[in-house]
C-alpha cells in the first residue's frame, strides 16, 4: 500500500485515544490501519501504523513512531515494534524468505539519484509469532522477489554515470546465497555466477579511450566469456571518436551512443574449441574498415592454455 492512500478515517476512529503532538513542528497519529493474512493457519492481523510527522518534510514520507500488531480478535498488540527511524515511503508485507509466513516490509525513500528504493524486512517468526529485524534481508534497492524459483533480484542504477549494479540470490534454508551479480558502467561491465559454490566472472567488458600520436581520440573496446575453464577474450574493437554524422562511404561504420559518435577502425573476432586431444584451440580473425568496406587483415590458429 502506498503511504499517499492511506486510510485517514483512521485518525476519526481513533479519536483522542491516540492524539496529535505539534510540539516542535511535528505531528503524531495514526496513518493507516491494514488487514492482513500472514498464514492461512493464523487469525488475520491488525497492523497498525503510527507516525512522527515532519511539517516541512515531503507529505508523501513518513518517519514511524512504532507500528502496533494485533491478532483480529484482540485489543493489545501482541507486538509493537518501535522508534523505527529511518524515513519512509512505503510498507507493505511479502513472503522473502519463501517460509510461507508474510514479512513486514519498509521501503524508504528513493535516494539522491532519484531511481533508487531501498527496503528493509522484518521477519516473520513462526515459532515466538513475531516480526523479526533481519540484516540479512534489509540490503536490498528496487527489489523483485520470484516466488516461482524462489529468487530475489536487487538493483542499484546510477543515472549521472550510466550503470547498475544488481544481485540475485537464491533462497535456501531461509537464508539469501548471492549466485548472480552484474555490473555495468560506462561501457565497462561484469558478470558472476555462483559456480560449485564460488562466485565465478563468467563474462567481462572494458571500455578504454585514449588519446594517440595523431591527435585523435580512439576506443578500444574488449569482450571476455568463460570458456573451457578461463575467463578469455571473445571480440576486440577499435574506433575513433568523431564530431560529426560520417559520409555516404562511412555510415556502415558509424556508431552513436549516450558516449559519443565513433566511426569503427578494426575488428578482431575470436573463437575456442578442444581438439582431438582436448587441447584448447583459439582462431582469431582480425579485419579493418578501409575505403568502405571491410578487409581481412590476419587470421591465426594457435593452442592456448
Amino acid at each position: 500500500m502506498r503511504t499517499k492512500v492511506f486510510l485517514l478515517l483512521a485518525l476519526t476512529f481513533l479519536g483522542n485515544s491516540l492524539g496529535q503532538d505539534t510540539d516542535s513542528g511535528v505531528s503524531r497519529g495514526v496513518i493507516s490501519i491494514d488487514t492482513v493474512e500472514i498464514h492461512p493457519s493464523l487469525p488475520l492481523i491488525v497492523i497498525k501504523f503510527i507516525n512522527y510527522k515532519h511539517y516541512d518534510s515531503d507529505p508523501e514520507y513518513f518517519r514511524f513512531a512504532r507500528v502496533e500488531l494485533f491478532s483480529i480478535q484482540d485489543t493489545i498488540p501482541f507486538q509493537v515494534i518501535a522508534d523505527t527511524t529511518m524515513e519512509v515511503y512505503d510498507v507493505g508485507f511479502a513472503d522473502v524468505n519463501f517460509d510461507g509466513y508474510k514479512d513486514l516490509r519498509i521501503d524508504a525513500p528513493m535516494t539522491l539519484s532519484g531511481i533508487n528504493t531501498p527496503c528493509a524486512f522484518h521477519i516473520y517468526n513462526s515459532s515466538t509469532h513475531q516480526f523479526e529485524a533481519s540484516a540479512e534481508f534489509s540490503s536490498f534497492s528496487n527489489i523483485e522477489i520470484n516466488e516461482t524459483d524462489s529468487t530475489i533480484y536487487s538493483e542499484s542504477n546510477w543515472a549521472g554515470r550510466h550503470g547498475s549494479h544488481s544481485f540475485r540470490y537464491k533462497v535456501t534454508e531461509g537464508h539469501p546465497v548471492l549466485v548472480e551479480e552484474e555490473y555495468d558502467e560506462w561501457g565497462n561491465y561484469s558478470t558472476k555466477k555462483l559456480i560449485d559454490n564460488q562466485l565465478i566472472e563468467v563474462a567481462k567488458g572494458t571500455w578504454d579511450e585514449q588519446q594517440e600520436s595523431d591527435g585523435q581520440w580512439y576506443v578500444y573496446v574488449t569482450r571476455e566469456e568463460f570458456i573451457f575453464g578461463k575467463i578469455r577474450p571473445t571480440s576486440r574493437i577499435k574506433k575513433r571518436r568523431v564530431d560529426h554524422p560520417p559520409s555516404e562511404k562511412d555510415r556502415e561504420f558509424y556508431e552513436a551512443d549516450f558516449t559519443g559518435r565513433f566511426l569503427l577502425m578494426s575488428k578482431e573476432t575470436i573463437s575456442y574449441e578442444l581438439d582431438d586431444k582436448k587441447q584448447v584451440v583459439k582462431q582469431s580473425c582480425l579485419q579493418e574498415a578501409k575505403n568502405g568496406v571491410w578487409i581481412l587483415t590476419k587470421e591465426s590458429i594457435e593452442i592456448v592454455k
